[in-house]
């Protein structure tokens, strides 16, 4: 860790954690320091084979990432807007996503997290992993997207290090669009 305290960065690290006779898909961001910042445990398991595997978390914890609050979802937590506009309601500005999307699902990366990012006014760091494994072909094209939906950095189907400045939220016009709410 001595280099993320030099260069004043955090890691996530996704990892299998087991929990007396559970196991859960769970990741950790660890601040510049080393200290443990927080310990996800993916809500959203995809697929029976995820769900033979694992238990589901059950909360969505946010915490202080410098200046931001932040918050990490794991791989199919992402789509599911209900998770983000919680966690956006709640003041986080950022969202660390590791994910190991794969084939045929490139339109998480293209479309669903950038829209994500834009309808809820948060920036979302979605580090996907690439490669091939067995009968998986994962599709990398690890993005961050800034809380307008605009791309800051975008790698390809190989390993990349994405750096950006976030810009900050526009809460004027999340405001606005959520009193312009029509029911009908």
């Amino acid at each position: 860790m001595s280099n993320t305290t030099e260069q004043q960065i955090a890691l996530v690290t996704g990892y299998a954690e087991r929990d007396g006779d559970t196991v859960h898909n769970s990741a950790a961001c660890f601040g510049p320091d080393g200290g443990l910042l927080c310990n996800y445990r993916k809500v959203q398991l995809y697929g029976p084979r995820e769900r033979a595997l694992y238990t589901p978390g059950n909360n969505l914890p946010t915490f202080r990432l410098g200046t931001e609050t932040a918050a990490i979802l794991i791989c199919y937590d992402i789509e599911f807007a209900p998770h983000i506009k919680s966690l956006a309601d709640r003041g986080v500005t950022v969202i660390l996503a590791p994910t190991a999307n794969m084939q045929p699902f490139t339109h998480v990366v293209r479309h669903t997290v950038p829209a994500m990012a834009a309808n809820h006014g948060v920036s979302i760091a979605y580090a996907n992993y690439c490669g091939t494994e067995g009968d998986l072909t994962y599709v990398g094209g690890s993005l961050i997207a800034g809380p307008h939906g605009e791309i800051l950095a975008q790698a390809g189907d190989t390993p990349a290090l994405l750096i950006a400045q976030l810009p900050p939220r526009d809460p004027d016009r999340l405001a606005t669009q959520s009193a312009d709410l029509r029911p009908f």
